[in-house]
């Protein structure tokens, strides 16, 4: 397997803030693209930790902007989390949890976030709002610091309700 990691500026609609480098990763394993969520899923957290670490260490002494990871939550509930938010507390760290997160537990993963988040430098957002599980029902049941929306959603809603769009971003 090769994992080639890059960074995608987003942007905090909420506070128009711009500097948000979101970690995300294309994997190939010969010529074959796979898909990134999917091959996390299989790692260890172990072999989870060793990438992110390696991509947080070259972005720190590239850039001092807020960096976004995105976690299942298997990572989210090992200590690697914790390790890896010992090593790099310079800049804010924002988790996103993956829309594709089983959710049986929303007690326990909650105390969970809720622990991470005593951390002043670590935000919890639910990635990818509108695809697959993350849904209203998520943010019935567990509290996050933002919520990214889908690019599917976002731009259908832009060509198609664009008020409907605009209370939706209120809202969430």
């Amino acid at each position: 397997y090769l994992v080639y990691p890059r960074v995608e500026l987003i942007t905090d609609c909420m506070s128009n803030k711009n500097g948000i480098l979101e970690v995300l990763c294309m994997v190939m394993k010969g010529p074959e693209q796979l898909c990134p969520a999917r091959f996390f899923n299989e790692l260890s957290n172990d072999e989870t930790y060793v990438i992110y670490r390696h991509i947080l260490e070259s972005l720190e002494t590239k850039t001092t902007s807020t960096v976004s990871l995105n976690i299942n939550t298997n990572f989210l509930n090992s200590h690697h989390i914790d390790m890896l938010l010992s090593e790099f507390g310079r800049s804010i760290i924002i988790l996103e949890l993956l829309e594709t997160c089983s959710l049986q537990s929303t007690i326990q993963i909650q105390n969970r976030l809720n622990e991470i988040r005593e951390n002043p430098k670590v935000h919890i957002w639910l990635d990818d709002f509108g695809s697959a599980r993350s849904n209203f029902d998520v943010l019935s049941e567990l509290n996050f610091d933002g919520v990214k929306m889908s690019k599917e959603l976002f731009w259908d809603l832009y060509e198609n309700d664009k008020i409907l769009l605009k209370y939706l971003i209120k809202m969430i």
